[in-house]
């Protein structure tokens, strides 16, 4: 909830494509993978939305964003499949939980 008035915040300002774009970068060295892609979808809808192409630094952040993102959940899957979770009927809905995030 906080990240959407951050947004909303950032989307009312004079430039938000900058904005956004210099929260993406920050997010990205916090390693806030999922607010880095919250960022960037802003951002591309925001240039979508004026007729603009993606700079080379929008598409590497996008990439960055969304490549680290699946990552983490995709590791966080290979963790939960090992052999000394099966048979737990928690850990088996946790896994639903995760495996509809990498969906």
């Amino acid at each position: 909830m906080a990240l959407t008035i951050l947004i909303g915040k950032i989307k009312s300002g004079s430039d938000p494509v900058k904005g956004l774009l210099s929260m993406a970068k920050a997010s990205e060295n916090a390693e806030r993978y999922s607010d880095m892609c919250s960022f960037m979808r802003e951002l591309v809808a925001a240039k979508v939305a004026a007729g603009e192409d993606l700079t080379v630094e929008e598409r590497n952040l996008l990439s960055v964003a969304y490549k680290n993102a699946v990552g983490a959940r995709r590791a966080s899957w290979r963790t939960l499949i090992l052999d000394e979770y099966k048979g737990n009927s928690l850990i088996d809905e946790y896994k639903k939980k995760v495996m509809k995030q990498i969906d």
